[in-house]
């Protein structure tokens, strides 16, 4: 809407930030807050493997979560109730929301811009299904 001139570009532009900053920060509130008491209602291996992922990939999957569906809700949650320290977490969770909505916020503008919205459809189709393709592939060893 907005490449189109529906919508005016600055005011969605920190809008979208402070929703999904304000968004990861409530995960982790609610991670470092509620995470003992929820942490005796989940299988202790669902436990370590959220510490696997945190020792694997650690500042890493915070700037990442954001672009993956599921996964940006449940790593603030995470890092949370695993004690991650709020004084590194802030920055990097600010520097991942940065990226995820202003770039593709941006993007989708100048997408909608330059191109049609049946070439941008489709190229999102041939996406999703490339997506399909190669998540269904069997692993290697």
């Amino acid at each position: 809407m907005a490449a189109e001139g529906g919508l005016e570009a600055f005011p969605l532009l920190p809008l979208l930030f402070l929703g999904s900053f304000l968004g990861h920060l409530l995960g982790y509130a609610l991670g470092r807050y509620g995470g003992k008491p929820l942490r005796k209602r989940f299988p202790e291996d669902l436990w370590k493997k959220g510490e696997r992922l945190l020792s694997r990939f650690g500042p890493l999957a915070l700037l990442l979560a954001p672009f993956v569906g599921g996964v940006r809700t449940l790593v603030p949650f995470l890092f949370g109730a695993l004690g991650y320290p709020l004084g590194r977490f802030l920055p990097l969770v600010a520097l991942g929301s940065l990226l995820w909505t202003q770039g593709l916020f941006l993007l989708g503008y100048f997408l909608g811009k330059h191109l049609p919205l049946w070439a941008i459809l489709g190229g999102l189709l041939l996406l999703g299904a490339l997506g399909l393709f190669f998540s269904r592939r069997p692993s290697r060893p």
